[in-house]
């Protein structure tokens, strides 16, 4: 389905609130749609804006690969990956299969897609005030796209010396590989977040860090709460 900005369509989701079925037990968390396209967005031609997961994941192998055989840089301006998510334009209706919150966690990792080889897709869902250890990315790069609420994003360098801090709304796009340093990411405010992230390719573990000595580095295994819209967990 292609949105297009400003219309009627668009209009009638701004003042939709979107209710994500109760799975397994857990509590229905209420989803806002967005109220209007990001910023990002409106620079791309109506006509290219894609508007549905299905073709946002049939895209991925072919932008990861171009980055890769032209040696773009993540998240350059040439980037195939980063032109690929700032011309997605995704409404609730369209990932709220996929999340899933639990309370007993402070965000969960949701897949979406992947080929195994490479990359993987996840939607994450963050409580209120909850975020992530330190980590670091062993792959060639990590994107991210706020799909609800704000994201935080703490960089560090990789003496896990702070080096931002920012915090981005709906829309805003990140991307970080490990020559960038370190980040942890979370969710500052009182309300449920929504983010989109791409890793490729896949990996399994990482290193993560619960506080800036960096000596004190664990190896984290990369689970999944959910996979293709069910719970695993």
């Amino acid at each position: 389905m292609i949105i297009k900005p400003f219309s009627r369509q668009l209009k009638a989701m701004a003042e939709t609130v979107v209710k994500a079925p109760s799975k397994m037990g857990m509590s229905p968390t209420v989803l806002l749609a967005p109220n209007n396209i990001s910023s990002t967005s409106r620079r791309v031609n109506a006509k290219d804006i894609i508007g549905s997961i299905q073709e946002f994941v049939a895209q991925i192998p072919h932008a990861v690969k171009q980055r890769k055989d032209d040696d773009i840089e993540p998240g350059a301006f040439n980037d195939p990956v980063a032109k690929l998510f700032r011309k997605t334009t995704l409404s609730p209706h369209d990932w709220h299969r996929y999340a899933w919150f639990d309370e007993s966690l402070p965000y969960t990792r949701n897949l979406i897609a992947t080929d195994r080889k490479t990359y993987t897709l996840l939607l994450l869902c963050w409580n209120a005030g909850q975020e992530s250890p330190i980590h670091d990315h062993p792959c060639d790069g990590c994107w991210l796209k706020v799909l609800q609420g704000d994201i935080r994003e703490v960089r560090y360098d990789t003496q896990l010396n702070c080096v931002s801090d920012e915090t981005f709304g709906q829309g805003a796009l990140s991307y970080i590989t490990d020559h960038d340093g370190y980040h942890k990411v979370g969710n500052p405010s009182n309300r449920p977040s929504v983010s989109l992230h791409l890793y490729a390719p896949p990996f399994q573990r990482c290193l993560s860090w619960r506080t800036q000595d960096i000596e004190q580095a664990c190896v984290s295994e990369c689970s999944n709460f959910s996979e293709y819209g069910f719970k695993v967990r």
